[in-house]
């Protein structure tokens, strides 16, 4: 699903759960590799609201929507 529904709801979730725990992070030139190797890292532990580990396509499609956003930021 690649809608800005999608996009809205990858990167949202992204953002609250950097300033949650890296709360220094407020530029991104702040932004560093093992913070995002982190995120990756707690989403494939996560499960969905189902109980289930979240798929490889969510993890895919959460990864593309981010990566396309801070590409857009750098622009």
């Amino acid at each position: 699903m690649r809608t800005l529904a999608s996009y809205n709801y990858h990167v949202d979730g992204f953002f609250g759960w950097l300033h949650a725990g890296y709360p220094d992070v407020r530029q991104f030139k702040d932004l560093r590799v093992d913070v995002m190797r982190t995120y990756r890292a707690e989403m494939a532990s996560r499960d969905s609201h189902r109980g289930r580990p979240l798929s490889a396509e969510t993890l895919q499609d959460s990864h593309a929507s981010i990566r396309v956003f801070l590409r857009w930021a750098d622009a």
